[in-house]
């Protein structure tokens, strides 16, 4: 594996054996991730907050559904 600097830029070489696609893509959705976090403004009560609506908008359209299935 090398890794190299060129014009404000990382090259990175990695032999195919070394690595499977899938594992390689993770690691390259998880340096998106980084470089998009790092230039959020949102606060720690603004990530709360759409958490909370991402978890009552998923409950309201599934809830129902998943109760349905339980067994009293």
């Amino acid at each position: 594996m090398q890794v190299q600097s060129i014009d404000n830029q990382y090259l990175i070489q990695i032999e195919q054996s070394a690595i499977s696609l899938a594992d390689l893509q993770k690691i390259v959705d998880y340096l998106r991730f980084k470089s998009i976090v790092t230039k959020s403004q949102a606060t720690e009560a603004d990530i709360t907050t759409l958490a909370n609506e991402v978890t009552e908008s998923g409950w309201s359209r599934t809830g129902t559904s998943l109760l349905s299935r339980i067994k009293a």
